[in-house]
């Protein structure tokens, strides 16, 4: 027989090995239980059925998931599955927000913002906006940009404030961010240096992902050759797509693109905007 004590020390590592399979048997439960209830809830890839989903989800927001919690909220606070209740959606939303999770945050922050279940507070939206932007939040960056460059009822905007948050927002992809941080850069806002070239790269980057307003700031500067080489047929281009959205500025825009433009440009325009109209088909 071989003597006990020469496997005494393996003892820990063994039941550390039987314990494994356990606990990651019992994450894939709650991973597949949360995927399940939350395909239920939105209908994705099943008949849409949010009540069913709801109990699913609601026993895992109490044992501390989460993502759950944050479902959870988002469904008390829309009226989703279960009566609304905003105070309540405020609990769940609070209490997935403080375990660090982007979109509970983000939401937590526009509910105090909008005064949600909850007396309206700026401070707080901006503290909970700021928390998840931090984190990585891309659609937190975006509201905390938006709210720091326009303000609020009781806030005053804070360009400066805005700017980090702004630039953050355009370089993940958001054409409305985009936009408006190259307003920023045109204008000088904010602390800015004035920067038309670097404006036009941004009213590009928007333009091309369908923004209409950007497509009309990027017309004016191919029209007026500010920041880029002037290009009225090109001009004709931008100012037409914007206008086919009905962006009011790329109308009237357009208007004087066709006043201003020789009719060899118009010509050459209207070739540009077939070609690009044929392409994206």
């Amino acid at each position: 027989m071989i003597p006990f004590r020469k496997f005494a020390c393996l003892w820990p590592l063994l039941l550390l090995c039987l314990a494994l399979p356990r606990a990651a048997a019992g994450d894939v439960s709650i991973g597949e239980s949360y995927v399940q209830g939350r395909r239920l809830i939105r209908g994705d890839g099943l008949a849409k059925d949010p009540e069913q989903g709801l109990r699913l989800i609601r026993p895992l927001a109490e044992k501390g998931h989460a993502p759950s919690q944050h479902l959870l909220g988002w469904c008390l606070l829309e009226g989703v599955g279960t009566e609304r209740d905003r105070a309540q959606a405020l609990v769940w939303m609070t209490r997935a927000a403080e375990q660090e999770d982007r979109e509970a945050q983000t939401n937590l922050g526009l509910m105090h913002l909008k005064g949600l279940g909850t007396s309206r507070s700026v401070a707080l939206a901006v503290t909970w906006l700021t928390r998840a932007a931090e984190g990585g939040g891309v659609r937190a960056r975006r509201e905390l940009a938006e709210l720091l460059y326009f303000g609020a009822p009781d806030q005053q905007p804070d360009r400066a404030a805005a700017v980090p948050w702004l630039r953050a927002a355009s370089e993940a992809g958001e054409a409305w961010a985009q936009n408006l941080w190259g307003s920023m850069l045109e204008h000088g806002q904010g602390g800015v240096r004035q920067d038309w070239a670097a404006a036009v790269v941004w009213f590009k980057a928007a333009a091309m992902q369908g923004h209409g307003l950007a497509q009309a700031n990027l017309a004016r500067c191919y029209f007026n050759g500010q920041g880029i080489g002037r290009d009225r047929a090109e001009a004709f281009v931008w100012a037409s797509l914007s206008a086919r959205q009905k962006q009011i500025v790329g109308e009237r825009f357009l208007e004087v693109v066709l006043d201003g433009a020789t009719e060899s440009e118009k010509t050459e325009g209207d070739r540009r905007l077939q070609d690009r109209l044929n392409a994206a088909r």
